[in-house]
């Protein structure tokens, strides 16, 4: 499949009273998990940086009007970190992953075909560790599954390890990863990853997960 990643033209916004306005006013309110299932290693792994996306990635966006897109950074990258390492998380090293300066928004097609999505996330390393506000350079990672949020993790600093997410995908046809920067300075130096982001073909045994 041919790699096709768009930078985006500019901030893409959640309408006033969208659902996702309504919860991202409310930080720090875990979602449970529902439907979650456990990996399977005989199932197929296609891997999302390997993919396509579905449309313009809106990779950026701020909500301040005063703050204008630098579309220096403003990209979506595949295997490695802005600076062309790999992507790490709390001295994680990924070969295969997703970068991203929040706040992002990456859609794929799914089709339904595909069991689940596995990844782990947090701030990469690269470009944090000389910030006086290192500890306070936090982001939230949420998960929709054909439009519905399915998951959402706590504010995720550089001194956090990554996080692991686990959704079932069985008859999804769309899957959006989100990250939205929390703490000071709005978005700066919020380096968003998904490391070893991966979808599993159907095919491969259900097993339900513990809920959390």
């Amino acid at each position: 499949v041919a790699l096709i990643v768009r930078q985006s033209h500019g901030p893409v916004r959640p309408a006033r009273g969208s659902p996702e306005v309504d919860l991202l006013s409310r930080p720090n309110k875990s979602v449970q998990r529902s439907g979650a299932v456990l990996g399977d290693p005989a199932a197929k792994v296609v891997y999302l940086s390997d993919l396509p996306t579905s449309g313009d990635p809106d990779i950026g966006w701020t909500n301040d009007p005063h703050e204008p897109i630098n579309h220096g950074w403003a990209n979506l990258i595949n295997d490695q970190n802005r600076n062309g390492g790999k992507i790490t998380i709390r001295g994680h090293l990924y070969e295969k992953g997703l970068w991203a300066h929040a706040n992002a928004d990456i859609t794929y097609s799914l089709d339904a075909q595909f069991d689940r999505f596995e990844a782990e996330v947090g701030i990469d390393d690269w470009g944090t560790q000389g910030d006086p506000e290192y500890g306070a350079l936090k982001a939230e990672f949420l998960t929709y599954v054909d439009g519905k949020l399915k998951d959402r993790t706590a504010a995720l600093g550089p001194q956090d390890n990554p996080a692991k997410i686990i959704i079932n995908l069985r008859g999804a046809h769309t899957l959006r990863l989100s990250a939205r920067a929390r703490g000071p300075r709005g978005i700066d130096n919020r380096h968003t990853c998904w490391g070893d982001a991966r979808l599993y073909q159907i095919g491969g045994k259900m097993e339900k997960a513990p809920s959390n």
